[in-house]
C-alpha cells in the first residue's frame, strides 16, 4: 500500500481533502499541492463537488457517525485515503487511546509540526466540541482536552431548563448580561474565553514559551480576544491531511 501511494502521490496533480465533522463538511482542492478553493457541502452533494474536479487522490478525516466504509460505497470510483491512527505521521504519539483519537485532531497535530516544526505547539480547535492537542519541541503529541462548543453550551441550557430559550450564537460586547439573552450569551462567550486563556496560561507555566493555533468554524468568535498572540487558520486542518498523505507516500 506503501508504494502504491508513493506512485499515486507522483501522479497527482488535483487533491481533494474532506473533513467530515459532527456537524458539517468541509472540503479543499490541492492543484500541484497548493490550495486553490475551500468549499462546504451537504454529504449527499459530495459525489457533486468531486467529479467537477476530478481529483487524482480524494484525503479524508472523519469523526461523523457515517463509517468509512458507507462512505466508500458513497464515492465509489475515487481512489480513497482515509486518515487513522495506524499511519505514519510527522510526530510521535504519546497517547493512551490513540486508536480513539480523532482523525481531525491527528490532521491538526500534522500541520502543527509542519507550520511550527521542533517547538511548542497548542492547537485549540472551536467547533462542535473545543478540542485542545498539545506537541512539544520534541515532536511528539501529549494530548488535550475536549470540552463542549459554543452552539453546544448553549442548546444544553435549553434543552436542561424550562424557560431558557434556544440562542444561535452572536458576538457581544462586556460581559455584564443585561438581559436574559445576554446573559446567556456572556456566560458563554466569555465562560469560553476565560477556558481558553486558563489553558493557554497552564500549558505555558509548564511548557515555557508555546506556540497558540486557534482554528474550527466558531474560531472566529474568540481569535481576537485572546489575551495571547495567536496563529489563526479556518483552513488549518487541510494542510494537515497533506502533510500525512505526503509523509505515508
Amino acid at each position: 500500500m506503501h508504494n502504491f501511494f508513493s506512485f499515486l502521490f507522483l501522479l497527482c496533480n488535483v487533491i481533494v481533502a474532506l473533513d467530515i465533522g459532527n456537524t458539517r463538511v468541509k472540503g479543499a482542492v490541492f492543484q500541484n499541492f497548493i490550495l486553490s478553493n475551500v468549499f462546504s457541502a451537504d454529504i449527499n452533494d459530495l459525489v457533486h463537488k468531486i467529479n467537477a474536479v476530478s481529483p487524482e487522490v480524494v484525503i479524508i478525516s472523519n469523526v461523523s457517525n457515517i463509517s468509512d466504509k458507507d462512505l466508500s460505497v458513497k464515492l465509489k470510483g475515487n481512489q480513497l485515503f482515509f486518515v487513522k491512527h495506524t499511519l505514519r505521521f510527522p510526530f510521535n504519539i504519546q497517547y493512551q487511546t490513540p486508536h480513539s483519537l480523532g482523525a481531525d485532531r491527528i490532521c491538526l497535530i500534522a500541520a502543527a509540526v509542519s507550520r511550527f516544526p521542533a517547538e511548542n505547539n497548542l492547537v485549540i480547535d472551536i467547533g462542535t466540541c473545543i478540542t485542545y492537542d498539545f506537541v512539544n519541541r520534541a515532536n511528539t503529541y501529549l494530548g488535550g482536552a475536549i470540552s463542549p462548543g459554543l452552539r453546544m453550551r448553549l442548546k444544553a441550557m435549553h434543552n436542561f431548563t424550562g424557560k431558557l430559550p434556544l440562542l444561535e450564537p452572536e458576538k457581544i460586547e462586556g460581559f455584564v448580561g443585561d438581559s436574559t439573552k445576554n446573559s446567556m450569551l456572556s456566560g458563554v462567550l466569555n465562560g469560553i474565553l476565560l477556558e481558553i486563556n486558563g489553558f493557554v496560561d497552564l500549558y505555558q507555566s509548564q511548557y515555557g514559551n508555546i506556540n497558540v493555533i486557534m482554528t474550527g468554524g466558531d474560531n472566529s468568535f474568540f481569535a481576537d480576544k485572546v489575551k495571547y498572540p495567536i496563529f489563526a487558520s479556518d483552513d488549518f486542518i487541510f494542510k494537515g491531511m497533506l502533510e500525512i498523505f505526503r509523509f505515508n507516500a
